[in-house]
Order: C-alpha cells, then sequence, then structure tokens
C-alpha cells in the first residue's frame, strides 16, 4: 500500500512538473512575443519620425520657404555682429557656421 501511494505521489509530482514546465515555456513564450512586439512599435515609430522629419527639412530647406529666409536672416544679422569684433577670416568662419 505504501509503495503504491508512493509511486502515485511521483507521478502526480513528476506530471505537475510537468506542467509547470509546460506552463513556464508558455509564459517564456508570450514574454518573445511582446518584446517583438514592442521591438517592432518602436523601430515603426523612428521610421515614421524619421520620414516626417526629413520631408520638413526638405520643405524649409526650398529655396523661398519661410524657414529659409529667417536661416539666411540670422546668418547675416550673425555675420554682421561678428564683423565688427573680428577680422575677415573670424567672419567667414562665422558664416560658415551659420
Amino acid at each position: 500500500m505504501r509503495s503504491t501511494v508512493s509511486s502515485a505521489v511521483e507521478e502526480l509530482g513528476r506530471a505537475a512538473g510537468a506542467a509547470g514546465l509546460l506552463r513556464l515555456a508558455r509564459g517564456m513564450w508570450q514574454d518573445a512575443v511582446a518584446v517583438v512586439w514592442v521591438l517592432t512599435l518602436i523601430v515603426l515609430g523612428s521610421v515614421l519620425f524619421l520620414t516626417f522629419a526629413s520631408v520638413a527639412l526638405r520643405a524649409s530647406l526650398r529655396p523661398g520657404s519661410a524657414a529659409s529666409l529667417m536661416g539666411h536672416a540670422s546668418s547675416e544679422v550673425g555675420s554682421a555682429a561678428l564683423g565688427h569684433i573680428g577680422s575677415r577670416r573670424w567672419r567667414e568662419a562665422a558664416a560658415s557656421l551659420f
């Protein structure tokens, strides 16, 4: 009788161990799928952001656009301000920065 009970307990232990491993594997699989989804969303968000940023940058660099005119004006003001205090070489360096 005792050996029957102990073998039944061993069988239950093995079944519980296998079920536990199966549950653990299923949990790890779900975690892996969640990580892949998060990484996919991050990559898609980055691609969309870079796409819109490049379109906006291209539009701002088009001659005659407001951003292009503002950039040109700030370049002129910056070089004029530095022109009073430095030599020609400094003015050229400052103009290349703006």
